[in-house]
């Protein structure tokens, strides 16, 4: 599969502060790659970048085989041959919604412009809105209208800045689930910014995770939750429980015994993390070893699962905070004791 985008070493400095730095990243044919991170970790940066909005001070950005950009050059935003959905989605107020599609088909005869425009309309079931302005439509319509608008021209790159981020829970589901299929239906390549994880895990082929203008890892989603590379790429992908230990003969101590930490030197810092779902209670069936009883603190409904809060003293005396998710309603109460079941061979082990 060939590439579509390539960073190569790229840095970016505003004044004093370097929003990226050696950043490298590639795109493939057909993909849907997001970029994943807390706020001002370098994301939209990053897009901005691969859309000619902003230049890098170091390091080349290539379309498919062709240099766009680099320290002293830049190829224009409209000759990159990329769609944008930006978060406020930026339609044209003037224009109505099919005026808005067809904005980027002006090089094509009217026929064709109205054709292409059309069947985005419908594959994107706002057929019925071709008259209405931009101030009249919900967010949700907006949306799709602005991807409609970002597929028109047949781009090699749609980018999408956190589009789904201003939508309510349910429409943000719906529209998202449409988003994914017309882009795997078109099969244009797209990179996508968000700040949720479970997002991100739906919409991508790869996720690359974001810290501090540098990419920390980029792999699959199933890769990603079952093989972070450190705690702080674990803890993007649900609730995770840390204890900061040493390396001593190829093990690492914990509140509920050793674990094998065999690519550690000794002394080393370590941080084996547990995920919510590794710790659990007898009374509801959890997989694991009983180490004895745990305090509940509290209990919250999640939907489909249960996380619950509780206070673990270990062997050594030392008081733990822990966080379990339990599957289906279980809602004990506070102050209520419960026996702890820890699943250990699950947890991670990051040296350093």
């Amino acid at each position: 599969m060939a590439a579509v985008l390539r960073f190569k070493d790229v840095s970016r400095r505003i004044d004093d502060h370097m929003q990226l730095s050696h950043l490298n990243l590639t795109l493939q044919e057909g993909e849907i790659l997001c970029l994943l991170g807390p706020s001002g970790c370098g994301k939209s940066s990053t897009l901005r970048l691969a859309a000619g909005f902003e230049q890098p001070d170091d390091g080349e950005i290539y379309l498919g085989g062709s240099l766009v950009a680099a320290a002293r050059y830049s190829l224009p935003p409209e000759k990159r041959e990329m769609g944008m959905v930006f978060q406020d989605y930026a339609l044209f107020p003037h224009l109505d919604v099919l005026g808005n599609i067809a904005f980027g088909l002006r090089h094509l005869p009217s026929s064709e412009r109205l054709r292409r425009s059309h069947l985005l309309l419908e594959r994107l079931r706002i057929d019925h809105l071709a008259g209405q302005y931009p101030h009249t439509l919900s967010g949700g319509e907006m949306q799709r209208t602005a991807l409609a608008r970002a597929l028109a021209p047949i781009p090699r790159i749609v980018l999408l800045d956190e589009p789904f981020s201003e939508l309510d829970p349910q429409l943000r589901s719906d529209i998202r689930d449409d988003t994914l299929h017309i882009l795997k239906e078109v099969g244009t390549a797209a990179i996508m910014v968000t700040h949720d994880a479970e997002e991100a895990m739906f919409m991508a082929d790869r996720i690359a995770v974001m810290k501090n203008g540098q990419i920390i890892q980029t792999d699959t989603p199933h890769k990603l939750y079952n093989e972070p590379k450190d705690a702080f790429a674990a803890s993007f992908f649900g609730e995770i429980n840390v204890f900061h230990t040493t390396a001593q003969q190829g093990q690492a101590m914990t509140p509920f015994g050793p674990v094998r930490a065999q690519a550690c030197n000794d002394n080393d810092p370590i941080a084996v993390v547990l995920r919510a779902e590794a710790i659990g209670f007898a009374q509801v069936g959890s997989v694991g070893q009983n180490f004895g009883r745990a305090t509940v603190v509290a209990s919250r409904l999640l939907g489909r699962a249960s996380l619950i809060h509780v206070s673990y003293m270990d062997g050594q005396q030392q008081l733990h905070h822990l966080h379990a998710r339990i599957n289906g309603l279980f809602l004990p109460a506070p102050g209520m004791e419960l026996e702890l079941r820890v699943d250990l061979p699950k947890s991670m082990v990051f040296c350093g």
